[in-house]
């Protein structure tokens, strides 16, 4: 399992799994794999250990069986409910609240989230932090305030904020919204300026993900920073210590997030008005 994008993510990643690797002198072979096709991958080329990047929920099934298979394996980029796993994520419940609290404490009460990608774990996770958050506050989630999708629904980025300004332009506007991802926060900083909706004076904005542009956008983004090379360097030395002590991986980690305050998140123009808080 493995991802070729060269993107925000993935290319500090794979630099914290390369650097990790080269500190301990092992030997790294880079290889996409079909998911069903690991065991024969390991078998082939007797490989000691296994650095998956697994960051679908539909890869689970896979590593269990891998766990089953007595591969040794650490994932990283994803975390399920089982937690013996050997994963190593992002604590997301601890971002999402990081980035709500905030937001709660500026003020805001009606709150909304894009998330384009619920087939992934990570922004799976994110949805359902922010849910639990919604629910300890007693906020109130109106359903066109939840702007979920499976999968990004729209093919280039200028398709997506087309589509995004429609949708924003045909509903009631909360006061803040929680991008599940950079890419996410992006489409809805043009969608809202095409629809004239100005950040963070009428709608504040938080996005998850903090590469070196969020803090040169127009305004500068208030997002959640993820500990991205470390998280490729902690893969590689969880399947390090695990090899040298002769036993398997096991146990998820999560590493901490901060979340950086910026110029796009402000208090709410208007308060709430009692129906919103019900």
């Amino acid at each position: 399992m493995n991802q070729t994008q060269d993107n925000i993510y993935w290319g500090p990643l794979l630099r914290g799994i390369s650097c990790a690797a080269a500190d301990l002198e092992i030997r790294l072979l880079f290889h996409y794999c079909p998911p069903d096709h690991i065991g024969d991958f390991v078998k082939t080329t007797r490989v000691d250990g296994v650095i998956a990047l697994a960051p679908y929920v539909a890869h689970e099934p896979f590593l269990r069986a891998m766990w089953q298979a007595r591969i040794p394996f650490v994932a990283t980029s994803c975390s399920f409910s089982d937690e013996n796993l050997p994963c190593v994520d992002t604590d997301n419940f601890a971002g999402v609240r990081q980035a709500l609290e905030h937001l709660w404490s500026l003020g805001h009460r009606q709150i909304a989230i894009v998330n384009l990608a619920l087939s992934g774990c990570d922004p799976l996770r994110r949805w359902e932090a922010f849910q639990q958050f919604m629910d300890e506050k007693g906020m109130l989630l109106k359903p066109y305030w939840a702007i979920l999708h499976p999968a990004f629904p729209c093919g280039s980025p200028e398709t997506a904020v087309q589509w995004m300004s429609h949708l924003l332009s045909h509903i009631s506007l909360p006061t803040a919204i929680f991008g599940a991802t950079y890419d996410m926060a992006l489409i809805t900083l043009q969608a809202l300026r095409r629809c004239g909706v100005t950040v963070p004076q009428e709608v504040s904005l938080v996005g998850f993900d903090d590469p070196a542009s969020a803090a040169f956008l127009d305004p500068p983004l208030t997002t959640v920073r993820q500990p991205v090379e470390q998280l490729g360097r902690r893969a590689v030395q969880k399947l390090y210590e695990s090899l040298q002590k002769g036993v398997r991986p096991e146990g998820t980690e999560l590493l901490q997030p901060e979340l950086v305050v910026r110029l796009s998140t402000a208090p709410p123009k208007e308060e709430a008005t009692p129906n919103d808080l019900a």
